[in-house]
């Protein structure tokens, strides 16, 4: 898996835009379809959680791609200090910019990435 920290949404936005599906998925499992245009609020979000979990994630797969792949899904976690955690199978599948690593987050994002299931 591939762990990155966003602090701007614009070139995650730009890259869903081009044909991804997305849904807001809860902590208890609700799913939600959710506009790419919303990135920018998750980012925003993550700005007020002042240390506390992020109580959703986005799951954003490619609209061509089978449910039973796994390739191109990206998943986005608001991160408590602040930015969107990427957490993608494929290297590449994710625009960097000005992002940093953080497989530091791997053990934080377990229970999202089961909800997940079968694209992470």
């Amino acid at each position: 898996m591939e762990y990155h920290l966003h602090v701007t949404a614009d070139a995650i936005a730009a890259h869903l835009s081009k044909g991804f599906r997305i849904e807001r998925i809860d902590l208890n499992g609700a799913r939600t379809p959710y506009p790419v245009g919303f990135v920018q609020t998750a980012l925003d979000d993550s700005q007020c959680l002042w240390g506390t979990r992020s109580e959703y994630a986005l799951l954003a797969t490619p609209l061509d791609m089978p449910a039973a792949q796994d390739a191109g899904a990206i998943l986005l976690i608001p991160y408590n200090d602040g930015g969107l955690i990427s957490v993608s199978h494929d290297r590449g599948s994710v625009p960097l910019g000005n992002a940093k690593p953080a497989d530091w987050f791997a053990a934080t994002a377990e229970p999202f990435q089961k909800l997940c299931r079968p694209w992470l």
